[in-house]
């Protein structure tokens, strides 16, 4: 079961080439200060030298190497030590440590929590790594198995899990970041939080704001923010034919499901009319892990100023709701409401619109508490009346024609 996941996709063994090959370029233009190493030809040539430097530091702790410059057949001797190799490469790992440390908090997890550390590709037989690794957790790392073929026998046996073969164990990953669709006012509604373990179903029930409404436009965002603008669209699609209904009546039922191929799909059912519509995505499609930690950043540094403004929204939506309500009822308030009561839910009215116009959602709360309070006997009285006709069509058809 995966707790946690992070990395750098831009991060590895061509980084310790590179260093080592930079190294090398300073030393033969000390000596050849004429020579033109930009080339392709010498680029490639440093590259692959240093790249032999380093395999054979994993093994020793001196080598000497020769670079055959093309053009001249000039050759140039040297040798490194593992010590010059480790200070050049220390910040690089220190790099990776860095993703080790992001990834035990995301889990909530400290380094002597882990009792086994799984070595990954060619640079881990690094003797400098596998030092800062043991170092770092406070045990030595599993080196059991080959590094070059450990990510090929995982996808062999996730491939033959998937394909229906051994059934005493299953792996069960994390989604990355944080699925859900935009709602009113351009906020974002997280059906799925990051680090749900895969498979994951999540469903929640939605309505529409506009009188009528014979089609719902579900828009996918993946992200960690408040509102879409600032998250990434995954998809979109429209579900159609639904009766037409007064705002808030219509039910919408939408599911979330991701599959243990990481597919996405997402399904939406009106449950008063049964119609049903639905799409498929692949949440981290194209997302490097370098992108995925600044989303998570942003959504920390901007957490107070997004929840503040989410808030401004719901609250401004729930207002016009209230509005509508109150437009509608009116004409039972004037005969339920002395001149008096109906003057001051007029007032508060207008104290919720000035309000709305501003940016405290505090602010704008309280005066939509007040203005609930003033039409609460006008809502009881409604209520009553609806009951009451609801009875009366009762007895009428059961009672024989009696009312009670």
């Amino acid at each position: 079961k995966v707790l946690a996941t992070h990395g750098d996709t831009h991060l590895g063994g061509d980084d310790f080439d590179a260093a080592i090959a930079e190294v090398l370029k300073a030393r033969i233009l000390a000596e050849h200060p004429d020579r033109a190493l930009d080339t392709p030809l010498a680029s490639q040539l440093l590259r692959k030298t240093a790249e032999l430097i380093k395999i054979d530091l994993s093994r020793a702790l001196e080598t000497g190497y020769t670079l055959e410059l093309p053009g001249d057949g000039l050759a140039v001797h040297g040798t490194f030590t593992r010590q010059e190799m480790d200070a050049l490469i220390a910040p690089f790992v220190q790099q990776t440590l860095e993703s080790c440390r992001a990834a035990l908090k995301a889990a909530g997890k400290s380094p002597e929590d882990i009792d086994d550390i799984v070595m990954v590709g060619g640079s881990t037989r690094v003797p400098y790594v596998r030092e800062q690794v043991e170092a770092f957790f406070g045990r030595k790392p599993n080196i059991s198995i080959n590094p070059d073929e450990v990510v090929a026998v995982g996808a062999g046996v996730q491939g033959h899990l998937l394909a229906g073969g051994r059934r005493d164990y299953v792996l069960l990953d994390v989604i990355p970041l944080s699925l859900g669709i935009e709602t009113l006012g351009g906020t974002f509604s997280k059906l799925i939080t990051a680090n749900t373990t895969i498979p994951a179903q999540a469903e929640e029930l939605f309505t529409t704001y506009v009188d009528n409404q014979t089609g719902v436009d579900i828009n996918i965002y993946q992200g960690e923010r408040e509102f879409v603008k600032d998250c990434r669209n995954l998809g979109r699609f429209r579900l159609k034919g639904l009766p037409a209904m007064p705002a808030g009546l219509p039910k919408v039922k939408v599911t979330f499901l991701v599959d243990t191929n990481g597919i996405l799909t997402v399904s939406a059912r009106e449950e008063r009319s049964g119609q049903e519509a639905q799409i498929e995505v692949v949440p981290s499609h194209g997302l490097t892990n370098d992108e995925i930690e600044q989303i998570m950043d942003d959504a920390v540094e901007h957490a107070m100023d997004d929840m503040t403004t989410r808030q401004l929204v719901e609250f401004r939506n729930m207002a016009d709701a209230v509005f509508r309500g109150i437009d509608k009822a009116w004409d039972d308030a004037q005969a339920i409401l002395s001149e008096e009561d109906q003057h001051r839910i007029r007032q508060q009215m207008d104290a919720v619109r000035k309000q709305a116009a501003a940016e405290d959602p505090t602010a704008l709360k309280q005066e939509m508490d007040r203005l609930g309070e003033l039409t609460r006997p006008l809502a009881d009285a409604i209520m009553s009346k609806a009951a009451l006709q609801e009875l009366r069509e009762f007895f009428s058809t059961h009672g024989g024609g009696h009312e009670h």
